[in-house]
């Protein structure tokens, strides 16, 4: 079962084909960025450091990918 806090993944950004959104300020991170930590616009009740939204994605398919039954 994935951690519980990345079961809010999907409250907390948006995504599209080539960028991440934060749900709150639509701040973007591309990709090629998915290395640095998230930047949330100036007044983004949800700003804060250490937010890496495709390594919490990356994470959370893993978990749910490890709870599927063998032969998946």
């Amino acid at each position: 079962m994935p951690d519980p806090r990345y079961l809010t993944w999907n409250e907390k950004w948006l995504i599209a084909p080539d960028m991440i959104n934060c749900s709150e300020c639509y701040a973007a991170q591309f990709m090629v960025n998915r290395d640095t930590d998230f930047e949330h616009g100036p007044t983004c009740t949800r700003r804060g450091p250490g937010q890496r939204p495709y390594m919490e994605l990356l994470v959370m398919l893993t978990a749910i990918q490890d709870d599927l039954p063998d032969g998946h």
